[in-house]
């Protein structure tokens, strides 16, 4: 395996809905009720036209107390060699 990455991952990803089966977690700013958007099944949240590199947020609602707000956060990717058998991370 000979198999090298160069240079900065840039671009932009091209979808209109990306379901990331993990989870963004905020506390309400009001009443502090824990609140857990998942990004995939069972509820299908998922972020829209999703950007690379670029602040993005995600709107969270407190259904407890009615308030409302915005966290924000950077969708990174990246690329990572591994072995043809894919269990060894060349990279590292």
């Amino acid at each position: 395996m000979n198999l090298r990455i160069d240079g900065q991952i840039t671009g932009e990803i091209d979808c209109k809905r990306l379901y990331l089966g993990c989870s963004l977690v905020s506390n309400c700013p009001k009443c502090q009720q824990e609140i857990n958007i998942i990004l995939g099944p069972p509820e299908y949240y998922y972020l829209s036209y999703p950007k690379m590199n670029k602040k993005q947020l995600m709107h969270f609602y407190c259904s407890e107390c009615q308030e409302a707000w915005d966290e924000f956060f950077v969708l990174k990717v990246d690329l990572i060699p591994i072995d043809p058998l894919g269990t060894k991370n060349l990279s590292d």
